[in-house]
C-alpha cells in the first residue's frame, strides 16, 4: 500500500555559489487506481492468481528544483519503505511508522522523516489457488468438499452435540449428534464444556498428550481450574490443571499460546498431533512469505470446532456473515487457511487474509459452511484434514491453530518445539513422569515441492 501521507516540507540545501543551491520538497499526491488482474504466478505445487483492488493511493513525491547536479535522495528503512521513482510507498501492510530518508548534493545532505497513516492493502486475492492434483492441498480440499457434498448448513449438520445437554463442569451430560458432518473427525480430545469462570475452565483445551494440552492465554485454562473431557465410550473425566506456561516470542510479543499440565492421565480419548515442521515442502503457496510478497494466496480450508452458541450479534452483518447456527452446542465450521508460518518471531496463521474475497469465496461450493468469527468463539481449534493417500476419505486431523483473534491465531507447527520444551518443563515441575512431544501427522503419502 503507498503511504498516506500526513506531512509535507520543502528544504533548500546551499551550494558554494547562488547558482548551485538545490530545493528538495515532498507532498501527498493522491490517485486512483482501478482493478487490475495480474498475471498469474505459479509457487511450486500451485498456480496463483493475484490482483489489484480498485483503490485511492497517496504517496510522498519528491520534486528536486534549482542546480540539481549530484542531487539524490535514498531511503535509510529499506524493509518497509520503497522508491518507486520519485515516490515513497510503504511495501509492509499495516505498517504505520515514519520513513526516514536522506538527501543531498554535491556539497551537504541532510536527513528527515515524515508521518505516514497506512490503508488497505495492495494485493488482494481474488480466487483460491489452483493446486497439483495429488498434492496434500488438493486432496485435504477435495475431502473436506466430498465430506460436505449434498450436506444442507445448520445444526443439524453442524451441531456437535444434540441440543439440551449439559455444558457445566461439575455435571457435563452432553450427547454426540449421530448426523453431523466429518463422523471421523474425533473430538474427544477437546474439552466439553461451555461455560467459563471459578473453578471451571469453559473454553476449550485441546489434548497433545495424556498430561498435556494446548490452548489460549486470553481465554484457556489456568493453574486451579478444572476441565472436563468426554471420553470415546460416553463416559466422562475430569482433572485438574496443575500448572501452565504461556508463549511469549523472543521479541516480548505474546502470541497468546498456552501449554498445560494436568493432574491425571486423561484416557480413551484422542491426543491430537500437528504437521510437521517442514509442512512448507508440500504446500509452499501458504507460506507468509507467499502472501506478503506475492499478495496471493493458495488456500486449504480448515475445519474449526466453533465454540460460541451461534446466536449471531444483533445488527452487525460483517460478525454474522451468512450462516448462523442457532444451537447451544459448539459447531463445525469451514475457514479457509491464507498463510501460516512464523512472521516477525510470532507465530501466525492467518485464516482470513486480505480482503472480503478472501473471506467469502461466495461461487465455492464451501461457502454454505463459512462463518466469520467473534468473541465468544477464542480457543476455538482449527484442523486440517489430512487424507490418508490423496483419494482417500479416511484423514487425520492435524491440528494446526485455535483462534486467538477473527482472522487467525498461532501456528502450532511452527511452534511446536518451543511447545515440547514447555510440556517437558511442567513435567519436570509437577512431577509427571515419562517424556512427552507434540506428534506430527505423517505426510509421505504426498510429494514435496522443494
Amino acid at each position: 500500500m503507498a503511504a498516506k501521507i500526513v506531512y509535507s516540507a520543502t528544504a533548500q540545501l546551499k551550494g558554494a555559489t547562488e547558482a548551485d543551491n538545490v530545493g528538495v520538497s515532498f507532498e501527498s499526491v493522491y490517485r486512483q487506481l482501478p482493478y487490475t488482474e495480474l498475471a498469474p504466478v505459479y509457487v511450486p505445487g500451485c498456480i496463483l492468481y493475484p490482483s489489484i483492488p480498485a483503490q485511492t493511493i497517496s504517496e510522498a513525491v519528491f520534486a528536486f528544483t534549482g542546480n540539481t547536479k549530484g542531487a539524490y535522495l535514498k531511503l535509510l528503512d529499506t524493509e518497509n519503505w520503497r522508491l518507486s521513482g520519485n515516490a515513497v510507498q510503504t511495501t509492509a501492510e499495516n505498517f504505520t511508522n515514519r520513513f526516514y530518508f536522506e538527501f543531498g548534493n554535491n556539497f551537504t545532505r541532510r536527513l528527515g522523516s515524515d508521518d505516514t497513516i497506512t490503508g488497505t492493502p495492495s494485493f488482494a486475492p481474488w480466487k483460491p489457488g489452483a493446486y497439483d492434483y495429488n498434492s496434500l492441498a488438493a486432496s485435504s480440499t477435495r475431502l473436506v468438499r466430498s465430506q460436505l457434498a449434498s450436506r444442507t448448513p445448520g445444526a443439524a449438520t453442524q451441531a456437535v452435540f444434540l441440543d439440551g445437554g449439559n455444558y457445566s463442569v461439575a455435571s457435563a451430560s452432553v450427547t454426540p449428534n449421530p448426523d453431523r458432518a466429518f463422523q471421523g473427525l474425533d473430538l474427544s480430545g477437546v474439552s466439553v464444556a461451555t461455560t467459563n469462570g471459578g473453578a471451571e475452565a469453559g473454553l476449550p483445551v485441546m489434548l497433545i498428550s495424556p498430561r498435556h494440552a494446548v490452548c489460549n492465554k486470553h481465554a484457556g485454562a489456568y493453574t486451579g481450574q478444572t476441565v472436563v473431557f468426554r471420553r470415546r465410550d460416553g463416559s466422562y473425566q475430569s482433572v485438574q490443571v496443575l500448572g501452565e506456561i504461556d508463549s511469549v516470542s523472543a521479541t516480548g510479543v505474546d502470541d497468546d499460546l498456552r501449554v498445560i499440565v494436568l493432574g491425571a492421565d486423561v484416557t480413551d480419548c484422542v491426543y491430537y498431533k500437528t504437521l510437521p515442521s517442514d509442512w512448507q515442502r508440500y504446500i509452499p503457496a501458504l507460506s507468509m512469505q507467499t502472501l506478503y510478497t506475492l499478495g496471493a494466496v493458495g488456500c486449504v480450508p480448515l475445519v474449526f470446532r466453533q465454540h460460541n452458541t451461534g446466536v449471531n450479534p444483533p445488527n452487525n452483518p460483517t460478525l454474522s456473515g451468512n450462516n448462523p447456527i442457532a444451537s447451544n452446542s459448539p459447531k463445525l465450521r469451514v475457514e479457509w487457511l491464507a498463510a501460516m508460518d512464523g512472521r516477525l518471531s510470532v507465530s501466525g496463521l492467518n485464516v482470513i487474509g486480505r480482503g472480503a474475497a478472501l473471506t467469502r469465496f461466495p461461487d465455492d461450493p464451501l461457502y454454505a459452511f463459512f462463518n466469520l468469527a467473534y468473541p465468544g468463539d477464542s480457543g476455538s481449534p482449527g484442523f486440517m484434514l489430512v487424507p490418508q493417500s490423496p483419494n482417500s476419505q479416511s484423514f487425520t486431523p492435524a491440528l494446526v491453530s485455535s483462534y486467538w483473534y477473527p482472522a487467525g491465531g498461532p501456528a502450532y507447527p511452527d511452534r511446536r518445539p518451543w511447545i515440547d520444551t514447555a510440556m517437558q518443563q511442567l513435567s519436570t515441575t509437577y512431577g509427571v513422569p515419562g517424556s512427552y512431544t507434540f506428534g506430527t501427522v505423517d505426510l509421505s503419502a504426498y510429494p514435496t515441492y522443494d
